[in-house]
């Protein structure tokens, strides 16, 4: 509009003598032209705002308004341009705007957050129950659950929850809690400890695992003859305070 102030006698001119409002929007784009008038050389979006226009609305336009209302948008585009190419602009206006949403919504945190890390062992979510561990006399180790087993009636020949493989006989057999250590003697002297939850768990009939596989260090000329469980209480604690 502020462009069309500039010729807005010929503009109104134009209209009147336009048959229609696509004639009209043509003669302003410069597509057409009118005897005694210059050619227009207005973009299709301005011409098409023109010719919305009624006439009465054209002759009577507010000349101060419209340039106030350009300069107010020539104003605000130079500054969004501005906030575009600045990126510490754009840092300060996400800042304000996050401060106001915090003012308006913000409230007490209702919950700690513990700035430690979290620590947890792998027993921490190891269930405590009994078991009954094996030992055969190839040294491969294995523990099941104590219901696997049942009492032997009189004359009976029980369950047989410690078959292995064939020639292969339980060398030891003990019973223990699933956190209780494991202290694990071998024929050159030596010790090695394990928690029973370590030991794989298997069938009646299965033979588990060697026990080389789950001791660091043990020696390949090494046979384990014997394991005695202790209570992780008492290892912690041994003086029972």
């Amino acid at each position: 509009m502020v462009k069309a102030q500039d010729r807005i006698d010929d503009v109104v001119k134009v209209g009147k003598a336009s048959s229609s409002r696509e004639q009209f929007e043509s003669v302003l784009r410069g597509d057409e032209t009118m005897s005694s008038i210059a050619k227009f050389t207005f973009t299709e979006p301005q011409a098409k705002a023109i010719a919305e226009r009624r006439l009465y609305q054209l002759s009577r336009l507010d000349v101060e308004k419209v340039q106030n209302e350009f300069d107010d948008l020539q104003v605000k585009i130079t500054d969004l341009t501005d906030i575009i190419s600045s990126q510490t602009r754009r840092f300060s206006i996400l800042l304000q705007e996050l401060s106001e949403v915090s003012e308006r919504h913000g409230d007490d945190r209702r919950t700690h957050i513990d700035p430690s890390p979290l620590s947890m062992d792998r027993e921490d979510l190891v269930a405590e129950r009994a078991l009954v561990i094996s030992l055969t006399q190839d040294n491969y180790i294995r523990h099941l659950p104590v219901e696997g087993f049942r009492v032997q009636n009189r004359g009976g020949k029980g369950l047989k929850g410690v078959t292995t493989k064939d020639e292969d006989a339980p060398s030891a057999i003990i019973t223990c809690f699933s956190k209780d250590r494991l202290l694990i003697f071998t024929d050159k002297g030596r010790v090695y400890g394990l928690r029973a939850w370590e030991t794989p768990q298997a069938s009646r009939h299965g033979r588990g695992t060697h026990i080389r596989n789950l001791l660091n260090g043990i020696r390949d000329d090494e046979s384990v003859i014997s394991i005695l469980p202790m209570s992780k209480e008492l290892i912690e604690d041994p003086d029972g305070g």
